[in-house]
């Protein structure tokens, strides 16, 4: 289940979130981001709600996250089973 804790764990490592979903669409969104140079904006974790709102994400929906380390040139994928809102 991604929630908050998760999240924030997550991102302690990843300074860089992408959500690739639902399974059936998926379209890329960010999620959190950090200032950088190439004027990325940062998007706040608390934003999850209004986010989920707007792509009609619900609880159930089944999500695939990418992480990337931009630094290092990592890349992390996880799958979500559930969606907490």
């Amino acid at each position: 289940i991604f929630d908050k804790w998760l999240g924030d764990y997550i991102t302690s490592f990843h300074n860089y979130l992408v959500l690739q979903g639902p399974v059936e669409e998926s379209p890329l969104a960010e999620i959190i981001q950090t200032p950088g140079r190439n004027g990325v904006r940062k998007m706040e974790y608390q934003a999850w709600s209004k986010f989920c709102m707007d792509n009609y994400l619900s609880a159930g929906d089944r999500l695939k996250f990418t992480f990337y380390n931009i630094a290092k040139s990592n890349r992390v994928d996880v799958d979500v089973d559930r969606v907490v809102i």
